[in-house]
């Protein structure tokens, strides 16, 4: 039954429009999977593909409560966090059993059946472990082999033994001689029981695959569930690659049951890099992946606009600890203008955010306000490994970018004596090159060189005037260099601490 109260709120810090995709994918993936299920054709698989930083688990994780919401059974799991584990099988399984066994779908009456339905799954699962599906080797061998795996894998093993021999003519010689004790009938045994084991196991993934597939039904039936279940698995792009290819193995052959949809969020071009790393850069690891899906969903690419906001929002910067003065204060405009005319990367403008707001947090009060037009591009710099020192000469870091960077014009309304307000146009390039001009004298000097500074009316007079009584008043606080000559070295600290990710 759906709570309305989350049903309303499921999508409240929705910025990017998922909840549109959301009703789409809903629906499109209720009537599909109906459909196989009529036609007994098994699961529904879809890939939810998007770049980084586009928002994939957001949605994953707001997909999860609204299906939830809409009556359906879901199980989420994010596949990075759990690719420790030896097996993808054991991963899916163990949210199955934390659906089943926190109340969502057990209580009391009726529910017993779908307890039962429940142990079944989990008595062919244990089958199936038994049977050594997890990994290889002699302990697992026995299972498979059966009574002649002794002497095989003795036989057949031997290469730790002849790794410690003097010679490589004399390893190919223990070899050869291992190999030619190999009977006719100990190899007929060996055959004999891997016949035997191959059918065991094939047995048995059916009873899984049909035991699950009643489990769906009898939660249908005994708990008014809708259909079809959702299995969400999130960030399967950065598991260890040789986990991810397990992961869609084992959907594929073993969960390829009606009534069960998976999502799969990837960047599928990052997925396909991974796949080539172990198979090699000539193996079409694309055709490879469409093997798995049914369908692709390319999540639209998300509003600049609002990715910017919502980063600023997770970033919590002090504005109160930055510099602005006059110059347009809206910081989420002025973090889209760098945007646009640095081509900053959706991890660049994260990262730079974090360290402008770990700038604010521990850059000590009393020093004066961070100047932010100069602190970001250097942010900027910094994290593309520039040489941001002496920023400010002729050949620094800050005069280079400014000599590439396009127009950004400001329309500003400013007051220059406190009473009168006058409009201006300013063009922030020549504005910036003005304010790091001769900034390798003392920022004392530079103020006293500066005549009538107090009666400046231009708008980039009056920026400098006010950022230089700003760094003046820095060194009346006794710091020589000032904020300005100190922020190469601010910055670099502010970079060590970055977050993961």
């Amino acid at each position: 039954m759906t709570d309305k109260t989350s049903a309303d709120t499921v999508w409240t810090d929705d910025r990017l429009n998922r909840e549109e995709d959301a009703e789409f994918l809903l629906s499109f993936l209720s009537t599909r999977s109906h459909q196989k299920a009529v036609a007994n054709q098994g699961s529904y698989v879809l890939n939810l593909d998007a770049a980084w930083g586009q928002g994939k688990t957001f949605f994953m994780t707001r997909f999860a409560e609204f299906v939830r919401d809409r009556g359906h059974p879901i199980v989420f799991l994010n596949a990075w966090e759990d690719d420790h584990a030896d097996d993808p099988l054991t991963a899916i399984m163990a949210e199955i059993d934390q659906y089943i066994t926190n109340g969502n779908a057990i209580h009391t009456g009726s529910n017993k059946k779908v307890l039962s339905a429940y142990q079944s799954v989990r008595s062919n699962y244990k089958e199936m472990i038994a049977l050594g599906l997890q990994s290889g080797g002699k302990r697992w061998a026995k299972y498979l082999i059966g009574e002649g795996v002794d002497e095989i894998a003795d036989l057949t093993f031997e290469q730790d033994n002849i790794e410690t021999q003097n010679s490589a003519t004399e390893a190919e010689k223990a070899t050869a001689e291992s190999l030619s004790a190999l009977t006719d009938a100990m190899i007929d045994r060996y055959a004999a029981t891997r016949i035997a084991a191959f059918k065991k196991a094939k047995t048995s993934f059916n009873r899984f695959r049909h035991s699950l597939g009643a489990l769906i039904l009898s939660i249908h039936n005994n708990k008014s569930a809708e259909l079809p279940m959702f299995i969400l698995i999130d960030e399967l792009d950065r598991c260890r690659p040789l986990y991810a290819i397990a992961m869609l193995e084992r959907i594929k052959h073993l969960f390829d049951v009606n009534n069960i949809v998976f999502i799969l969020s990837t960047d599928t071009k990052q997925m396909m890099h991974s796949i080539k790393a172990i198979y090699g850069n000539e193996f079409d690891s694309g055709r490879y992946l469409q093997r798995f899906f049914d369908r692709t969903y390319e999540l639209p690419r998300p509003d600049r606009v609002q990715i910017i906001k919502g980063i600023i929002d997770e970033n919590k910067v002090d504005l109160d600890q930055l510099h602005f003065s006059c110059m347009e204060q809206d910081f989420s405009f002025l973090v889209q203008g760098f945007d646009a005319r640095l081509n900053l990367s959706i991890r660049e403008l994260e990262k730079a955010l974090d360290m402008l707001s770990t700038l604010t947090t521990t850059t000590t009060r009393g020093r004066g306000k961070i100047p932010f037009f100069i602190a970001f591009p250097l942010i900027i710099g910094f994290l593309r490994r520039e040489n941001i020192s002496n920023y400010w000469l002729d050949d620094g870091y800050l005069k280079k970018i400014l000599e590439n960077m396009p127009a950004w014009d400001f329309t500003e309304t400013w007051s220059s004596d406190g009473h009168r307000v006058v409009k201006d146009r300013e063009n922030f390039v020549a504005f910036m090159r003005k304010a790091i001009t001769d900034m390798d004298n003392s920022v004392r000097s530079r103020r006293d060189a500066l005549p009538g500074f107090r009666q400046f009316r231009g708008l980039q007079d009056v920026w400098l005037a006010n950022y230089l009584d700003n760094e003046a008043h820095t060194l009346a606080q006794g710091d020589v260099f000032g904020l300005s000559m100190a922020l190469p070295d601010l910055i670099r600290r502010s970079g060590r601490i970055l977050k993961n990710g």
